[in-house]
């Protein structure tokens, strides 16, 4: 689900042809962007031509949390083999920031010294929340929101909605595609919501009225800040929020 990223995959293709590609990237944005599908997709192209392609990948290994060292060391190892339909051997790494320091260290140095015909792909929200000297060592990419409208537009196209709706889905995204999708399959209502959207759905709500709630937006949004970066504790943050904005 590539949506609003066509700029991105031109760069990558260039990059690509032109054979300017680094060997380590750090894709970062709120989640529902697209980044891990964009990752995906990427070595995918890079072994078939295909953006699409959805099958198993010779060349690809895709991995997600958690991760220790036995799993440092199959990147190790799947990274130093020749490639053998791709010019790249290609290993994608989801959620970055739920890597432990000892994996972050494992990869760290994977990353300082990688085979020539390695890439090194890993996904994150914040880039605050890895290590800084393996942040400091990969190539950074931000994914924006996308436009609302053409979200909706995806959503006519794909699901087939009619143009109001998918305008209203569209726009309780707050630019993200994989949270509009959510939003269609109502997975929202058979989860407990987020603390992401929590406060999001707040800061759509005070800002109707920004004389007013002023104070309360700007504390919101270092609170916000605060949880980002420092992974506090998830349900405390909550109810503090809850109990400041009575």
């Amino acid at each position: 689900m590539l949506i609003g990223l066509e700029t991105l995959t031109r760069k990558f293709q260039n990059l690509a042809e032109e054979q300017k590609l680094s060997q380590a990237y750090l894709f970062f944005g709120e989640s529902g962007l697209g980044k891990f599908s964009f990752a995906k997709s990427l070595a995918a192209y890079f072994e078939t031509g295909d953006w699409n392609f959805s099958g198993a990948l010779i060349d690809g290994l895709i991995l997600m949390p958690p991760l220790g060292i036995d799993e440092a060391r199959q990147v190790k190892n799947f990274l130093w083999q020749k490639p053998f339909r791709s010019f790249r051997r290609t290993v994608v790494i989801g959620k970055a920031e739920n890597l432990t320091p000892e994996a972050q260290n494992a990869l760290l140095k994977i990353i300082e010294e990688p085979p020539k015909s390695s890439l090194i792909l890993l996904t994150v929200s914040d880039p605050s929340l890895l290590a800084p000297t393996i942040n400091s060592r990969l190539n950074k990419i931000y994914f924006p929101r996308i436009k609302t409208s053409e979200i909706a537009d995806f959503l006519v196209n794909k699901f087939g909605l009619k143009p109001q709706k998918a305008k209203t889905v569209a726009e309780h995204s707050f630019g993200c595609p994989g949270r509009a999708v959510d939003i269609l399959n109502k997975k929202e209502q058979e989860k407990e919501e987020s603390l992401e959207q929590f406060i999001e759905n707040r800061l759509l709500f005070l800002r109707s009225d920004l004389k007013r709630n002023s104070a309360k937006l700007a504390w919101l949004l270092d609170r916000y800040v605060l949880i980002k970066r420092y992974n506090l504790n998830m349900p405390l943050q909550k109810r503090a929020i809850i109990d400041y904005l009575k």
